[in-house]
């Protein structure tokens, strides 16, 4: 991969993490503030717990990113794939499912930050996987038994539970209002 186009995928992988790491605590915010609710505190403290897991995991990203970024090489910055990896297991596919939780108790708390989390979470974890998927099929032959690409595999995977997952709440949320 030259440079530029280097550039531009770490420039949009940061745009698409900041994206997340707002929606995640706007979805938070709108739990925590809510006077009416039926959720369960214990339910909100858990969201609590993985958007500030989220916040960490997000600033680790951002430095991985800027480090590969600064690099001279075009090879990409294997902490990077773990990080994505470590990102999508813990804290992207639980908050998921705890904004489908969310959505199954309530029905007065379905927002716009529900909804955009929704297509959120269809889209970005489909470019992942595509992207890695063609990634894969690109560097076939050269690292076929890599630890990176095990885990790009596995991240390709479970990015695709979130899709799922994702669309699960999008149903759930768009039947609710």
């Amino acid at each position: 991969m030259n440079s530029d186009k280097k550039n531009c995928c770490l420039f949009l992988i940061m745009i698409s993490e900041s994206i997340d790491l707002i929606l995640d605590w706007d979805f938070y915010y709108e739990i925590s503030h809510d006077s009416h609710s039926d959720i369960d505190n214990i339910v909100k403290d858990v969201i609590l717990v993985f958007a500030v897991w989220g916040t960490i995991l997000y600033f680790i990203t951002v430095i991985s990113l800027c480090v590969d970024c600064c690099g001279d090489e075009d090879e990409e910055n294997s902490c990077t794939t773990y990080l994505s990896l470590l990102s999508t297991c813990t804290e992207d596919l639980p908050q998921i499912v705890l904004a489908i939780i969310v959505a199954g108790s309530t029905s007065h708390l379905i927002s716009k930050v529900q909804i955009a989390k929704a297509v959120y979470g269809i889209i970005e974890p489909l470019i992942r996987s595509f992207s890695i998927c063609k990634e894969r099929g690109d560097n076939r032959k050269m690292r076929r038994d890599s630890d990176v690409e095990c885990a790009k595999f596995f991240d390709m995977c479970i990015s695709f539970m979130l899709c799922l997952s994702a669309l699960g709440l999008f149903l759930r949320v768009w039947v609710i209002s």
